[in-house]
């Protein structure tokens, strides 16, 4: 069953990667990028359209976590195209324990190992991982979210998992 489900993540990594390199950047994703150039005080207000920047691209309205997430992996990983990528595919790489753990409340053992491969094999989730855009991390926050519902369906009496359910959903609109 381990092997099934490392072998999922490796389809994942492989597919979205080789996408990735093939993928031609978008007017959206030339527009995010631009914005994740600018100091994170000035990515606010240009978000919500109160600052005077003219950056020679489309103005943006995205939630501002992207730009912030995505900020914080260029500081570490660098402000390319092939970086951020990699940001969208490791964001929706993260979420694979939810997943996993959302499969075995709903299946046991098989429905965590079909819920990896099902989801992680899909070259749906390859196309929308590398994306640069909020697409990866709100795929990422929801699947915790998800997973934090099905717990307290499952123990109605954890408290905290209504906290991470809170903050997985804000998360997942911010």
């Amino acid at each position: 069953m381990a092997t099934a489900v490392l072998l999922s993540l490796a389809v994942y990594l492989t597919g979205a990667g080789l996408f990735a390199a093939a993928q031609a950047i978008w007017v959206d994703e030339s527009t995010q990028m631009s914005g994740l150039a600018l100091p994170l005080d000035t990515q606010l207000a240009w978000l919500l359209r109160r600052a005077d920047v003219a950056l020679g691209v489309p103005p943006d309205r995205m939630p501002p976590f992207s730009y912030w997430f995505g900020t914080g992996w260029s500081w570490g990983f660098g402000l390319t195209e092939m970086s951020m990528r990699w940001f969208g595919i490791v964001a929706v790489l993260l979420s694979a324990p939810a997943i996993y753990m959302t499969g075995r409340l709903a299946g046991g053992l098989a429905g965590a190992v079909f819920a990896i491969a099902f989801v992680f094999a899909s070259p749906s989730i390859m196309v929308h991982a590398v994306e640069i855009r909020t697409y990866p991390l709100f795929f990422y926050f929801s699947a915790w979210a998800v997973w934090s519902y099905m717990r307290l369906l499952h123990a109605p009496a954890a408290g905290y998992v209504w906290t991470l359910l809170i903050l997985f959903l804000t998360g997942a609109s911010y």
